[in-house]
């Protein structure tokens, strides 16, 4: 029996939170919007809008991206929805977080790396987050 391959927790965590101060970052600059007003707009782009204009396309897939990451923290649920939409979708300094979630700074660090690990997890393939033992 073929046994999966165990997830390496502690790099995970790193390659997220990378991912989100980085990436996300970055495509928001592409984009020329945030991943906030991209959750609020509610209209799907269309590919080919604009085929022929790589500033374009760049900016459709970024936001598409952008998009998913904010469908994949909105089904994590819970706490880690939750610390989630404040840190990434509301940029919340982490003071604010604990503050509005009356959590404290250590059970907040917890939840947080909790949904930087199901976030990976959930994101499977796509943005190959995940990293194994």
């Amino acid at each position: 029996m073929m046994t999966l391959p165990e997830i390496d927790e502690k790099e995970t965590i790193a390659t997220v939170r990378q991912y989100f101060d980085v990436r996300v970052s970055r495509l928001e600059n592409i984009a020329r919007t945030s991943i906030k007003s991209v959750t609020m707009d509610g209209v799907h782009s269309q590919h080919g809008v604009g085929s022929d204009d790589n500033g374009m396309v760049a900016r459709v897939d970024a936001k598409d991206e952008l998009r998913m990451v904010a469908e994949l923290i909105e089904n994590l649920g819970g706490n880690e929805a939750k610390f989630m939409k404040y840190r990434y979708i509301e940029k919340l300094t982490w003071n604010q977080i604990y503050e509005k979630s009356g959590y404290s700074s250590s059970r907040g660090y917890q939840i947080i790396q909790e949904a930087f690990v199901k976030f990976a997890e959930r994101a499977g393939d796509e943005f190959g987050l995940v990293v194994y033992k």
